[in-house]
C-alpha cells in the first residue's frame, strides 16, 4: 500500500528542450519527443497509466501515446506548445454525458 501511494504522489512530467518525461518516482515510466506530438485531447479512459486523475489530457505523437493528469493542465499545455507549435489542441469543458453538474469524473 506504501509503494502505492508514494508512487501516486512522486508522479511529475518533465518538459525539456526535446522530450516529455514521465517519471514515477525515480523511475522514468515513459518518453516522448515534442517533435514527434501531434494533439492534446481530453480523456476520462479508465486505463492504467501514469496519471493520478481519471481527467487526464491524452496525449497523441508518431512514435507512441501518453495519457498524463498534470496538475495545471494549462500551462503544462502552453510549455508543449512553446517547444512545438504545430500541436493541435482539442480539449472542451463543456458540459457533456460524462460530467455530473460541472463535476469531472
Amino acid at each position: 500500500m506504501s509503494l502505492v501511494v508514494l508512487f501516486l504522489f512522486a508522479l511529475r512530467y518533465e518538459i525539456g528542450e526535446t522530450d516529455l518525461i514521465i517519471k514515477i518516482g525515480p523511475i522514468t515510466y515513459g518518453r516522448l519527443k515534442l517533435n514527434e506530438i501531434e494533439s492534446i485531447e481530453r480523456s476520462y479512459n479508465p486505463l492504467s497509466a501514469p496519471a493520478s486523475s481519471l481527467k487526464r489530457l491524452y496525449i497523441s505523437s508518431k512514435g507512441k501515446d501518453a495519457l498524463v493528469s498534470p496538475n495545471n493542465e494549462d500551462e503544462f499545455i502552453r510549455l508543449l506548445k512553446s517547444r512545438n507549435a504545430n500541436i493541435q489542441v482539442k480539449i472542451s469543458d463543456k458540459d457533456d454525458w460524462w460530467r455530473c453538474w460541472n463535476w469531472d469524473i
